[in-house]
C-alpha cells in the first residue's frame, strides 16, 4: 500500500479507507 515498515493493522485500515473511497 505504501510502505513496507507498516503493521498489517494499518494495512487494513488503509485497505479498508480506499475501498470506501471506491463505494
Amino acid at each position: 500500500i505504501h510502505t513496507p515498515t507498516q503493521t498489517p493493522k494499518e494495512t487494513v485500515l488503509d485497505v479498508d479507507a480506499t475501498i470506501r473511497a471506491y463505494q
